[in-house]
């Protein structure tokens, strides 16, 4: 008996969708959509090119020394495909701008993009194949997080790292032209190597880019090791052992397969306009239009209080950042660069000059998080109040941030 015969159901039935996806059966929407995100995750990792964490992350895989197919971005040195998926992951979720689904809770991009980029190039793909490679990644990824989570991030676990490794395995396999045979075993050899904690939240310490950066290279490598033969667990979602019941507490299967080829969850990602957590933008928004509105400043606040998801709060409720990249995490200290640095967009270079202000720093330290109860558990909308020195008060409600489908930018 095959593997194919071997894998339930919901295992037979992605690999079978991923291996079999195909650029003429998608939507003119679908594809508009996903160049839209694969030009979003270049413009990330271009701008990444210089990170500190990123630069160290390429000089330990000694990326000068090593001759490929595959492009490195920002250093356009040639390396493996692995090696390249590795620093490209670790570019792409560097900014902290990349792509996100709100349900999932992934930021699905930096996981695909990479992966689909290095072995595009390994194997001469066309634009067709590479768009076909990342739609099926991005509906697997996603459709494993909508399964899993809340549960899977209330345990601890980085899902754009852990799930990104699927799929990476299964953007890469689709382009390596895998069977579903060899998928089934390209996502067996993935859930295992499935791994990222969000110990990264405010530490100071660089793995928060790098648990992605990893898990894209684990997914090239697990459709690599499929396509010369090597056999993974047929059944590593579902199975007693399996990822499902190892990684989350409760779980939603039938998502993973209900309308699979006819829906796409890709749809429903947004595009992010802050460096910043996407629970903090929200409360960004709000905080822009009210100073637009009422034309106040940091120096006129006297407080300000936020209300948010319980899952927004866990995620980004601290203070005292101890680095620039635990600042773009702090929803306190977001806002408050949002108040002083006053541009309709926070980047990278805003948020860092921000953590050299010592303005927004008093500020972040008089705005206070609270947890409505009434809002989803991982609700990105929000209410703020802010309390002006006058004694004025203004308050804004922002049920989605901008960038959602429902609320885009332009």
């Amino acid at each position: 008996m095959s593997a194919l015969e071997k894998a339930s159901n919901v295992t037979a039935e992605l690999s079978k969708f991923a291996a079999d996806a195909q650029f003429g059966t998608l939507s003119s929407a679908v594809i508009s959509q996903c160049k839209l995100l694969i030009l979003d995750c270049l413009g990330n990792q271009i701008g990444a090119y210089g990170n500190k964490a990123a630069t160290l992350v390429y000089e330990a895989a000694e990326c000068r020394g090593h001759v490929g197919p595959s492009t490195i971005v920002g250093w356009g040195s040639k390396a493996t495909p692995m090696l390249a998926a590795l620093v490209n992951g670790t570019l792409a979720h560097t900014l902290d701008m990349d792509d996100a689904h709100r349900d999932a809770l992934t930021k699905t991009g930096s996981a695909i993009t990479p992966a689909a980029m290095a072995v595009a190039e390994s194997v001469s793909a066309s634009g067709a194949e590479v768009i076909a490679a990342v739609v099926a990644g991005y509906e697997v990824m996603i459709r494993l997080g909508l399964a899993v989570n809340p549960s899977h991030r209330q345990r601890g676990f980085h899902s754009t790292a852990t799930l990104g490794t699927f799929g990476a395995a299964v953007t890469a396999g689709r382009l390596m032209r895998l069977s579903p045979e060899q998928m089934i075993s390209a996502i067996g050899i993935a859930g295992t190597q499935a791994a990222g904690l969000v110990a990264f939240i405010n530490n100071p310490s660089m793995i928060k880019a790098f648990n992605v950066g990893r898990a894209v290279k684990s997914g090239v490598l697990a459709a690599t090791l499929a396509s010369k033969g090597f056999i993974g667990p047929p059944d590593i979602l579902e199975g007693q052992e399996g990822f499902l019941k190892a990684y989350a507490d409760s779980t939603n299967i039938t998502v993973l397969t209900t309308a699979l080829g006819d829906e796409y969850h890709l749809l429903e990602c947004g595009f992010k306009p802050h460096a910043a957590c996407r629970y903090a933008h929200g409360p960004i928004d709000a905080a822009l239009a009210l100073m637009s509105t009422h034309g106040f400043g940091g120096e006129d606040v006297d407080a300000i209080d936020v209300h948010v998801s319980e899952l927004a709060y866990r995620q980004s409720h601290f203070y005292e950042p101890k680095n620039v990249s635990s600042a773009q995490g702090s929803t306190p200290f977001s806002v408050a660069s949002g108040i002083t640095q006053r541009v309709a967009s926070l980047t990278y270079k805003d948020i860092n000059a921000a953590f050299q202000d010592q303005d927004t720093w008093n500020l972040h330290r008089r705005i206070t998080m609270h947890v409505d109860r009434h809002m989803d558990y991982m609700g990105r909308g929000c209410r703020i109040v802010v309390r002006l020195k006058t004694g004025k008060s203004h308050e804004a409600v922002v049920p989605l941030p901008r960038g959602e489908p429902e609320n885009p930018m332009s």
